[in-house]
């Protein structure tokens, strides 16, 4: 007598297509993401206000990529780094494509110093500084 099987040619393939599903739906939710949030902030000065749409570095991970690999950044656009204390700030333009201002605030956002940096695409790349050691936030332009 012949027991019938249901390991026929169909359920196998149904049983494969979901077995790559399922591990397909690991795969992508295991995966960390790291998403930018965006945000409008406004720069008042004595004559002017400028208005400019940042991406927020607020993790360590999201700090050190900053603006690498970057290709172009639209004329009122950057990334504003918050940092949880009060700190001097070292900045470093390894793998920066473009030409940035670098602008240290410190908790009030007061601008306390600007730096003009340039790309750097291989070592030694420049170093900028904060001469302050109240820095709480930098805005990258």
């Amino acid at each position: 007598m012949k027991f019938p099987t249901p390991y026929n040619k169909k359920n196998v393939f149904i049983l494969i297509l979901i077995l790559v599903f399922l591990a397909s739906s690991l795969l992508f939710f295991s995966f960390k993401k790291t998403t930018i949030a965006i945000t409008t902030i406004a720069i008042i000065t004595a004559t002017d206000t400028l208005v400019l749409d940042v991406a927020i570095a607020d993790t360590p991970e999201k700090q050190m990529k900053g603006l690498m690999f970057k290709t172009e950044l639209g004329e009122n656009e950057g990334m504003l780094f918050v940092f949880d204390k009060l700190d001097k700030r070292h900045f470093w333009m390894k793998n920066t494509y473009l030409p940035l201002d670098i602008i240290f605030t410190d908790e009030n956002k007061t601008i306390l110093q600007i730096e003009y940096a340039d790309p750097c695409r291989e070592d030694p790349c420049k170093i900028y500084s904060s001469t302050s050691n109240a820095v709480a936030y930098v805005l990258e332009t």
